[in-house]
């Protein structure tokens, strides 16, 4: 049920970094570069929308997407859900890659810069802080695989991929 408000968050942050980037680049910046940011940033918009409609439109009764963890709704109404597994995974993987994108977009703009090296590999170490979201997303990706498709006992799982989703969105 809570899987939407993972999908709008995620999109929310890479939108504010997105915008972030795109604050940097004023009259400075290659226009494909400026065109890559508007590309991200219409990608995570439909990233959100799509992914937010599949979920809550994924129950043949609109209510049954939040009342159907209810035991009393459920047994007195007749419902059918999709598996719910194979949209998260698909929203994993492209929040992933999205992050990926947004990570490694600035690079490209320090590398271009006319300072000495070491203060290049200094601003790359500083962006390269991005890609660590890309790992923790990766280990969520893992997590979230085993759970839905190994192991049903999210009460082991669970602790672990929470752990990973927390380190995953405060970057």
């Amino acid at each position: 049920m809570t899987e939407w408000i993972y999908v709008v968050l995620a999109g929310v942050v890479k939108l504010s970094v997105l915008a972030f980037f795109r604050r940097l680049t004023v009259d400075s910046i290659s226009r494909t570069f400026k065109l890559l940011i508007w590309i991200s940033i219409a990608a995570v918009v439909g990233f959100m929308v799509a992914f937010t409609f599949a979920l809550y439109f994924s129950c043949s009764s609109l209510d049954a997407y939040w009342l159907s963890q209810s035991p009393t709704w459920s047994a007195s109404h007749k419902y059918s859900c999709i598996e719910f597994g194979p949209v998260l995974l698909a929203a994993t993987i492209v929040s992933l890659v999205q992050d990926v994108i947004a990570a490694v977009l600035p690079m490209s703009l320090f590398w271009h810069l006319r300072i000495d090296i070491r203060q290049k590999l200094a601003l790359g170490a500083i962006f390269a802080v991005g890609l660590f979201a890309c790992s923790a997303d990766g280990v969520r990706l893992y997590y979230l695989h085993i759970l839905l498709y190994e192991s049903y006992d999210a009460t082991c799982i669970q602790p672990s991929l929470l752990l990973h989703i927390a380190l995953a969105d405060s970057n």
